[in-house]
Order: structure tokens, then C-alpha cells, then sequence
């Protein structure tokens, strides 16, 4: 009887008659979960079994153990392939281990007898859902007792799971309301799944684009490819299309729906953002795109041009320019007025000029801005013929107020000049600013760039001289105000100091001393993190650790997709930590895939999904964590808790048995102090109940580049890609299952069964 495969010795016959020949052993019932709780405690809580469990009945042989892992379910489910038609896609799930009761009687499992009848309930390796057809239930040699080799009867498998499938998350690399000009709207986005296949997540995306009264003929995006709207960092694989504009009314603000079909699931799946997605205005990327219908360029194309210490202005015209953005602006939106039909900048352009010699210039905001936009962005962009350096200053001695939503997007270096910023005038409000190009703080250390500013998106910058957290761009000190980052795409920042991200949506970054987090409860204006992504980052030298789940509920999910997460210079706390240390939150649909979380230290652990707290009575956490490298990895449930009075803290238990989990590699175990799965709570084992063969609990030696990460004495800033002809983050993908096309350095993933765990593959 090995480690790995855990069997029950259940009990003896009683004593007393002489016994009657032993009884076949073949299995009479197997009865998925459904949503009854599992032995309840007296309060009624018990383990929610829904999907990840079966009670299986079969004759009591005296002496007999019973094993799960020879059990394997041939599972059909709806799915849809490349093209989002509905098809039907087999699975094989085995059994692994019989549940361990609930705290106070953790040391026990759930099996027993009645005398005749033996029952043991199992968890499974995967979740079967409502509209889950098992097939097969086939039994290996040794299942029972000394059992032969079968299979359970067709009319003795019953599947009474209620859990519906997962849908997938999605965010949008476009901003909101951009405008689309010629034949057609370019679109990307990323999409997330615990059942990735095939090399990509999901098997295909359709977008959509409707004016509220036609609909253009939906594109289908059968495989993602890296994206061409992201340009630095980390770049991303997204889903793209270009949105036809014929079918679509000139001048409309139109909108473009995803609907994004996973590898499994029925209808109910299909995340479609106009029925499932979040109401406008949100920094929820779970939203309808809009944008402008400007297919004849009757609305926008307007350009002017801004050149220090003139005078005059006319639009369109490079040898008159503006002396002034402000003086442009109102040039903008008084043409715009009288050629186009509306009285603002909208859809225009404006071009910041160097000194005509080649020198630098500095473009300050000379005043409010009174001029209030139309339907989509006004970009400031540097002359395409200046030779000198140009960026635009904000501040000038005072901060600067603009009027209405803004849709401003700076694709410009910008440098913020002393406290001062822009204003959007409300704590609560919907203005929008994006930045696309390079950003200087400029070493302030008193207020945000983004002073009461709804919605903002940065991407494809390098972020510099922000000294404070005051300062911060990528997170809000104001709680009643929003200021929130919709999306961080391909940004650079290596601070020099302790710095936090709170934004909604972020992919590609590179990071030195920044470390992800959340906001409060507290921050009442802020859109709940419910469907965040955070993929495609490099967050090296944290000195706090990477916090998610903490305070705020996830019921659409979190995905944590091909990130690395480097802790170093600090002692204590750990690496990474999502609903855990005293969290009560209610967390499902969470995701990590493809992470590297390195180091042989404490400091380097990950601590997720705990029940460890009063509150966390009944509150449901569920997860899964695929071809993942942990340094130690940490998920402390009731079962190993034996210093508190509260009891029926079970949300946890489908993660205690990795139901989903595969490939996933492992340092030193856990904190606790275990280096293998299932041993009793006395020893303190956080790794949970069951590591899926394929995965290792403990003991893996990884071979990386530079290996920096650690506790008070490690330098940080580590190079972690793969190294040498062996190391245990190789072959941890079945063939088939990877997940991704590229790793984090934009390397094709490999699918044929040597690929590798981790943010970067196998060279």
C-alpha cells in the first residue's frame, strides 16, 4: 500500500455467527455529490461535496481496503471547438482519496458499514458537473480487497452533481470608446480557463459589433496570437478580430460583445458579455466594448499642431501651429463644430512640435480645460518630425480641471510637475484618461497624477520618479473617491522604493519593488475586484507580499496566469497569498497557471484558500493551480485546526484535495513542516490531502538562470528561466493540455508532453 495510493482498511465483520462465504465485490452504487452537505456538524455545516465527490457502495469483505485511485470515470461533457460549434469532449477522472471528516473528527474518514454494506466517500480528480454524462466507471486489480479488475454497472452510476460549468474570464486590451475608422475595428482581448486545452485557453471568441439597431456578421477567433495593441513588456497572447463597420450607422456609439467559448461546458458556459457582463460605466473588464462608428471619418481626423512661443493657429495645418495644447483644443473643437457637427474635440489629433532645432520642449497645460468631449478620444501625440525630446508637463503651478468624461489619451511622454495633476472634479465620476507612452512622477511624493479621475487606463510605458505611495499611479489613497486603473498593459517600473498595484486588469508588466494588492472594503466607489486577471507579469523583489482575496469576494473569478512572483530583501510574511490568513471572503473560479513563485525560504511561500478563521464557517473557497513551480505551498483548512472552538469551516476542502490540479512542482512543502500530502493534522500539514501523480508535493529541484529570492539576505531581481538537460519543472503537461502558446518571453509553449511548469518554458 503506498503513499500515493492511500487505502482504508475498513472495518472487520463482527465477531459472533460464523461468517457466510464472502460476497462479490462489486461495486452496487456510485452516486456522484450533489450539493447535500457531507457530514454536517451541529450546526448543519458540512463538507460541500457538489461535483468532486462520490459515495460508492459495495459488500462489506471483512479485512478488505479499498482503494480510489484504480477507479477511473470515462466522462462526456458539451463542449465547443474552434469555430464555437457545440461538440462533445471525453475526460478521464480517477479516483484519489477517501474524505477525511470535518474538525473536531478530522483524524477519521468518511467510510463505514452497516454490517453487509461498506460506504466510503472519495473526492475526484476533477469536477463532474450537472450536465456531466459518466460513461464508464472502470476498476483495476486490487480496488478491493484482492479484487479483480471490472467495471461498475451502467445502472449503478449515478450522477447527482448540481454544479454548473465554469465560465470563463475576459478582459480588453482597446480602450473604451476608441474610434474606428475604414472597413473595419480592431479588437483584442484575453480569456481564461481552468479547462484549458490544445494549446489556448479557451477554444474560440466571437466578437460582435452592434449600433443598437444593426449587427455586423460576428468574427470568430479560433486561436489567440500575441497581441499587437501591447508593444512593451511582457507581450501577451490575445484573442483578435476587426470588427466590419459596413453593416453599422456612420457617427453611432456602437458597442462589440464577446461571447467566449470554453473547451467544456454547455450554453451556460458561454461567457457573453451582453448578458453576463457588468453595466456601463465599470473598470470591469466584463463589460460590452464601445466605441465610435466613424467608417467615413465624418466625425473625427481633425489634426493640430503645438509649437512653443507662437502665436495664431490653424487646425490642419503643421507651418501655423497653437502656442498652446488649451489654444488647440478650442481650435478643435470650433472646426470640428463647423465641418463636422459637434461643438468639441473629439476624434482629433494633436501634435506636440519640438523648437524646430531639435530641442527639447516641455508642453505645459496653461489652464483648465473648459472644452468637454464627444464620443471618443482626443490622443496627444508627439510630432512624428521632431528630433528634440518633447513630453507634456502637468502641473505649471497649479493642477488642472477638465470638463466632463475627458477622454484624453496621452500617447506622449508626460512628466507631472511638482503636487500638481489633473483634476477630474468629482470624487465619483466616469472621466477617463489614458496613457500610452512613458510616464515621470517626477519624483513627487504628494498626490497621483490621476486626482479624482474615474476610469484610467496606462499602457505600453515606462514609469519613473514616483517616490511615495501618495504618489502612486497604479493605486488610489482616496477612499471615497474612484480613481481606479482599468487596465496596466505593458508597463516598466522599478521604483527604488516599496510600491503597490491595485489595478482591475493587469498583463504584461515588468515590475521591481511593486507587489499587487487590493483595496479595502472601504473604498466604497470602487468597482469590486470580481473577474480580475493578472497575467503575463514580472514582479521581482517584492517586500510585502502579492495580496488577492483578502477583503473582497471573487464569484467570476480570479485568474493568476503565467506570472512571476519574486520575494526577497525581507524576512517573514509570504510571497504570495490569495484569501488567506484570516480571510472570510467568499472566493470560486480562482486560477493560477503557469506561475513561477521561486526560493527556498518561508518568505517565498503561498498561502491560499485558508478556513482558519470564525468566520470562514460554511464560506465556499475553490480553486485549482496547474504546471505551477511553488517554493512552499500552504492551504491550512479545519482539518488542521485544533486551537479554536469554531467548527463547520469546510469551503475549502475541494482545493485540500486538488480536485483540477496538475503539474504543479514544489520546493520544501509546507510551512507546516510536511513534504508529503495526507498525513494526520497533528503534523501541521498544510500541502492538503492529495498531489496529483504528475505533480510534485516536495523535493523539486529547479534549475533557473539566477535564482535571487529568499528572505532578508537575498538580492532580488533573479532571472528565471529554465535551465539544464534535467529539472523537475520538465514534462509536467500532458500532451494535448497546455494551456498556453508562448510562455512569458513570447517561446512557443510545448503540447506533446514535455512541457514545462512555470512562467517560461523548456529551451
Amino acid at each position: 500500500m503506498s503513499v500515493l495510493g492511500f487505502a482504508i482498511e475498513l472495518a472487520q465483520r463482527r465477531t459472533g455467527a460464523a461468517a457466510p462465504p464472502p460476497p462479490e465485490a462489486a461495486i452496487v452504487s456510485l452516486v456522484v455529490g450533489d450539493a447535500t452537505p457531507i457530514d454536517p456538524d451541529g450546526g448543519g455545516i458540512g463538507i460541500a461535496g457538489d461535483g468532486w465527490t462520490a459515495q460508492i457502495r459495495l459488500p462489506l469483505i471483512a479485512g478488505a481496503a479499498f482503494d480510489p485511485e484504480k477507479l477511473t470515470l470515462t466522462v462526456a461533457d458539451p463542449g465547443y471547438d474552434t469555430a464555437g460549434a457545440a461538440t462533445v469532449r471525453t475526460r478521464q477522472i480517477h479516483g484519489t482519496r477517501i474524505l477525511r471528516r470535518q474538525y473536531p473528527n478530522a483524524a477519521e474518514r468518511l467510510a463505514g458499514d452497516d454490517g453487509a454494506t461498506a460506504t466510503v466517500t472519495i473526492a475526484l480528480s476533477d469536477l463532474i458537473y450537472a450536465g456531466s454524462t459518466v460513461v464508464s466507471v472502470d476498476c483495476a486489480a486490487g480496488y478491493y480487497g484482492a479484487a479483480a479488475a471490472g467495471a461498475v454497472a451502467g445502472g449503478a452510476i449515478v450522477n447527482a452533481s448540481t454544479r454548473a460549468y465554469y465560465k470563463p474570464l475576459f478582459a480588453w486590451l482597446n480602450l473604451q470608446q476608441e474610434r474606428a475608422t475604414g472597413a473595419g475595428f480592431a479588437v483584442e482581448g484575453v480569456a481564461y480557463h481552468r479547462h484549458a486545452m490544445n494549446g489556448q485557453q479557451v477554444a474560440c471568441v466571437a466578437y460582435t459589433g452592434s449600433d443598437g439597431t444593426h449587427t455586423a456578421a460576428p468574427q470568430v477567433c479560433g486561436a489567440p496570437a500575441l497581441s499587437d495593441i501591447q508593444t512593451s513588456g511582457n507581450i501577451v497572447e490575445a484573442w483578435k478580430a476587426s470588427v466590419p463597420l459596413a453593416a453599422l450607422d456612420q457617427g453611432t456609439l456602437s458597442t462589440v460583445n464577446a461571447r467566449v467559448y470554453p473547451w467544456i461546458g454547455d450554453a451556460s458556459a458561454v461567457l457573453d458579455l451582453a448578458a453576463d457582463g457588468v453595466a456601463w460605466p465599470t473598470a470591469n473588464p466584463q463589460t460590452p466594448l464601445r466605441f465610435l462608428c466613424d467608417k467615413t471619418g465624418g466625425y473625427g481626423g481633425l489634426e493640430a499642431w503645438v509649437k512653443a512661443g507662437v502665436s495664431g493657429g490653424a487646425v490642419g495645418s503643421r507651418s501655423t501651429p497653437y502656442p498652446t495644447l488649451i489654444a488647440a483644443l478650442a481650435g478643435l473643437a470650433a472646426a470640428n463644430n463647423a465641418t463636422k457637427g459637434h461643438n468639441d474635440h473629439s476624434g482629433s489629433t494633436v501634435w506636440l512640435m519640438d523648437d524646430g532645432a531639435g530641442g527639447a520642449v516641455d508642453h505645459g497645460i496653461a489652464g483648465d480645460i473648459a472644452t468637454a468631449a464627444g464620443l471618443c478620444w482626443t490622443t496627444i501625440a508627439v510630432d512624428p518630425l521632431a528630433t528634440g525630446a518633447v513630453r507634456l508637463s502637468v502641473g505649471n503651478g497649479a493642477s488642472r480641471t477638465f470638463a466632463g468624461l475627458g477622454l484624453y489619451r496621452f500617447a506622449c511622454p508626460v512628466v507631472q510637475l511638482t503636487s500638481h495633476n489633473l483634476n477630474g472634479g468629482s470624487d465619483v465620476n466616469s472621466a477617463m484618461l489614458a496613457f500610452d507612452g512613458p510616464f515621470d512622477g517626477n519624483g513627487g511624493t504628494v498626490t497621483p497624477l490621476n486626482y479624482r479621475v474615474g476610469l484610467i487606463w496606462m499602457r505600453n510605458g515606462t514609469l519613473t520618479g514616483m517616490t511615495n505611495g501618495n504618489a502612486n499611479p497604479l493605486a488610489s489613497i482616496g477612499v471615497a473617491r474612484r480613481e481606479q486603473v482599468v487596465l496596466a498593459l505593458g508597463l516598466s517600473w522599478a521604483p527604488g522604493v516599496n510600491m503597490a498595484i491595485a489595478a482591475f486588469t493587469t498583463i504584461g508588466c515588468r515590475f521591481s519593488r511593486v507587489t499587487p494588492g487590493e483595496h479595502q472594503t472601504s473604498f466604497a466607489q470602487w468597482d469590486s475586484d470580481d473577474g480580475r486577471i493578472f497575467a503575463n507579469n514580472r514582479c521581482l523583489d517584492m517586500r510585502s507580499p502579492a495580496l488577492f482575496g483578502d477583503k473582497r469576494a471573487y464569484q467570476r473569478g480570479l485568474a493568476l496566469v503565467q506570472n512571476v512572483f519574486e520575494r526577497a530583501n525581507v524576512a517573514n510574511a509570504p510571497a504570495l497569498q490569495i484569501g488567506a490568513d484570516g480571510s472570510v471572503a467568499a472566493l470560486d473560479n480562482l486560477l493560477i497557471a503557469y506561475g513561477t513563485v521561486p526560493g527556498d525560504a518561508t518568505e517565498n511561500r503561498t498561502n491560499w484558500c485558508y478556513a482558519d478563521a470564525a468566520g470562514a464557517a460554511g464560506v465556499i473557497r475553490r480553486g485549482v493551480a496547474l504546471y505551477s513551480i511553488f517554493a512552499e505551498y500552504n492551504c491550512k483548512s479545519d482539518s488542521f485546526t485544533t486551537v479554536s472552538t469554531a467548527t463547520g469551516r469546510v469551503g475549502n476542502h475541494e482545493l485540500l484535495y486538488t480536485v483540477g490540479g496538475r503539474g504543479n512542482v514544489c520546493v520544501n512543502g509546507s510551512t507546516g513542516g510536511s513534504r508529503v500530502p495526507g498525513v494526520p493534522e497533528a503534523s501541521d500539514n498544510w500541502l492538503g490531502e492529495y498531489w496529483e501523480t504528475g505533480s510534485l508535493p516536495a523535493g523539486a529541484v529547479i534549475g533557473f538562470v539566477q535564482m535571487r529570492a529568499g528572505g532578508a539576505a537575498a538580492g532580488g531581481g533573479g532571472d528565471y528561466r529554465l535551465t539544464g538537460e534535467t529539472n523537475a519543472a520538465y514534462a509536467r503537461v500532458p500532451a494535448g493540455l497546455a494551456g498556453l502558446r508562448f510562455a512569458l518571453d513570447g517561446a512557443a509553449r510545448r503540447n506533446d508532453g514535455t512541457g514545462a511548469a512555470g512562467a517560461y518554458e523548456r529551451s
